[in-house]
């Protein structure tokens, strides 16, 4: 029996080639890959396929997508540049220009950023390739289509990135592989790390529901914009006569153009009604429960995609300052950490951020009013005001000032064009102002000389008068409020 199972046993299998490979497995990134589960897989319960491509015909997939994208691609990508532990603009280094104007030959940076989002709200993932040149700075950023890239991790564990350019199992000869150093790979929320997951496939049911209630309210207009129903004839038709009845009372009453047109019926015709009514099937209801469920999986508040009856916010400024912590904020943070892990040189003294100034600035009244409690309390200066509004700058303007009760500013700052940081406070006197006020005057009014004073007073002034000095008084005042103190105590 062993020699027979010897012969039964299969055929070793042989490793496929680049081709073969090529159309193996071609799931969607971040769906379960494999054969019919990855094609079941996009499948809604309403039984249509759930694919990025198709998604996007749903109106709130594309508007929260279009949102998103087109939000964060429009912001600033500011580069700044440590100078003693203090940020510097530096748009003179060659990142800023990658970021903000051009990452490549035939793409703008608004393209690129939003190009790059709406693959990661759609697959899940984005990818581009990191060009260096031979010193190792990076020259340009070239996108890569998301549902050609397959990730997978090498011996040592980190990913590695197969790219291929053929589509719906059309496979190349060729086949590029990048190791994660060369690749900017922009991930949605992930559950293993390597992959990001698309809210297109987690909330494929919701989604297929809305696309079913699109092609409804289509199929309802066109079909006359009232419901179906029966044309109930006394005798029998021919086959002929009936075509004939058929495309008559369409022509009639068929298209949404049609809709109010008064239908006559011949002697022995009558209408029956049969279907339920769009309003008794709570179409509208569904459609607004689709929207608020797709518009929570996308994390985008409901009154931005259409909907207008949820809107709790008291101004606009507050709506977009929500919508900026909750949702663009976090896309922003994980534009900024893969570009300081890939973009940025070992040692470099640059970080960047994506600056939502443009989308959170209020009416001009509310942004003048900060400005004026920005200048009057030294955290900026006139020309750092001016540039957040278009102007250009002033002479003298890169001085920072600031009450003369809280701190001094230094004279000299400004010269050089750099903003001068403030010096330290000036000691707060341990008696209240108001107190010390008080007693200078009481003591000025009983104006005695400390040689008309006895022994005994003039040493209690001496003793207090070294401890109001390090207080912050002056001679003057020292010696009133100290013969003040000292006379009222023998008095006592």
């Amino acid at each position: 029996m062993a020699l027979i199972d010897w012969f039964r046993r299969p055929a070793p299998t042989p490793e496929p080639t680049l081709e073969e490979r090529a159309v193996i497995d071609r799931s969607p990134i971040g769906q379960p890959p494999g054969g019919a589960q990855a094609y079941i897989s996009t499948y809604a319960d309403t039984g249509r396929s759930i694919t990025p491509e198709a998604a996007r015909e749903a109106p709130t997939v594309y508007a929260c997508t279009r949102l998103i994208s087109q939000s964060v691609a429009r912001m600033e990508w500011r580069v700044m540049r440590r100078e003693g532990g203090i940020p510097v603009p530096a748009r003179e280094h060659p990142l800023y220009r990658l970021l903000n104007i051009e990452p490549n030959p035939y793409m703008g940076a608004m393209v690129w950023r939003e190009s790059m989002l709406l693959d990661c709200l759609l697959y899940g993932n984005a990818y581009a390739v990191i060009e260096r040149d031979a010193v190792g700075r990076v020259v340009g950023l070239h996108k890569l289509r998301a549902d050609s890239v397959e990730v997978s991790r090498g011996p040592d564990g980190m990913p590695v990135y197969s790219y291929t350019s053929s589509r719906w199992g059309i496979a190349k000869s060729t086949e590029q592989v990048w190791q994660a150093y060369d690749i900017f790979h922009l991930r949605a929320p992930s559950l293993d790390g390597l992959l990001g997951e698309t809210p297109i496939y987690l909330v494929r049911n919701i989604i297929g529901v809305e696309l079913e209630a699109e092609k409804f309210v289509a199929s309802f207009f066109r079909n006359g914009a009232r419901p179906a129903g029966l044309i109930k004839v006394t005798g029998t038709l021919t086959e002929e006569a009936l075509k004939r009845l058929r495309q008559s009372w369409q022509s009639i009453t068929g298209g949404a153009e049609n809709a109010g047109r008064v239908a006559i019926l011949e002697s022995g015709y009558s209408w029956e009604k049969v279907s339920v009514d769009p309003e008794e099937a709570k179409l509208v209801e569904l459609r607004s429960f689709c929207r608020s469920q797709i518009s929570a999986a996308f994390n985008v508040p409901v009154h931005m995609v259409g909907d207008a009856t949820k809107t709790s916010y008291a101004s606009a400024e507050q709506a977009d300052a929500e919508f900026v912590k909750h949702c663009l904020a976090n896309w922003a943070s994980r534009f900024e950490e893969e570009c300081a892990r890939k973009l940025v040189r070992e040692g470099e003294p640059i970080e960047t951020h994506i600056s939502f100034d443009a989308l959170l600035r209020g009416d001009l009244a509310s942004r003048f009013a900060a400005y004026s409690t920005a200048l009057n309390n030294g955290f900026l200066t006139i020309n750092e005001v001016r540039e957040r509004e278009n102007y250009a700058p002033i002479d003298g303007g890169n001085v920072a000032r600031a009450p003369v009760n809280l701190a001094i500013v230094d004279p000299n700052a400004g010269k050089s064009g750099d903003q001068s940081p403030l010096t330290a406070p000036a000691p707060v006197p341990a008696t209240a102002p108001t107190a010390r006020d008080s007693k200078g005057r009481y003591a000025k009014r009983k104006s005695k000389r400390l040689a008309d004073l006895s022994p005994e007073v003039q040493e209690c002034v001496s003793g207090k008068i070294g401890r109001l000095l390090d207080e912050g008084y002056d001679q003057d005042q020292a010696v009133a409020i100290a013969i003040s103190m000292c006379t009222e105590a023998e008095g006592g």
